[in-house]
């Protein structure tokens, strides 16, 4: 989980996050949250979502527009992706894209700065812990241990 945290006493506005989001290329979906998909010759797959801490923490399309957010939430299933350091890449290069355009800092799960060498460290661990079992991430048989 990567979170981008609006700064001390500022929100986004839901009209800004939904122009970031489609600028992105990601699209608003399953669950009332913002998704980036892979269309390839392997079918349809879900790369990372997006989603806010901000209660109800997702995102209502009829109210969107005027709503506004204390920060937004990328995040993926490591275990269940076929490329977990390659799709980590795309979710640090769009959460650094939404920084830019709306303001804030990146924040881990403890609410201490980001950095992309602690998260593919992680990733790694997770996919070297998979590997002594025998096991890759991302083929269908890991999606029903975990």
């Amino acid at each position: 989980m990567l979170r981008l945290v609006a700064d001390q006493g500022q929100s986004y506005r839901g009209a800004d996050i939904w122009d970031v989001m489609l600028s992105l290329g990601m699209e608003w979906g399953d669950m009332d949250i913002f998704h980036a998909h892979h269309h390839g010759q392997g079918g349809y797959d879900e790369l990372f979502s997006v989603h806010t801490g901000t209660e109800p923490g997702f995102f209502w399309l009829s109210t969107l527009a005027e709503d506004r957010f204390a920060d937004l939430i990328f995040s993926m299933d490591g275990v269940r992706t076929v490329q977990p350091q390659t799709v980590f890449e795309a979710i640090w290069k769009s959460a650094e894209y939404a920084r830019a355009r709306l303001g804030g800092t990146l924040v881990n799960e403890q609410g201490l700065p980001a950095m992309p060498e602690d998260y593919l460290h992680q990733i790694q661990e997770m996919e070297d812990r998979l590997s002594e079992f025998g096991f890759k991430a991302g083929e269908d048989v890991v999606a029903f241990l975990f």
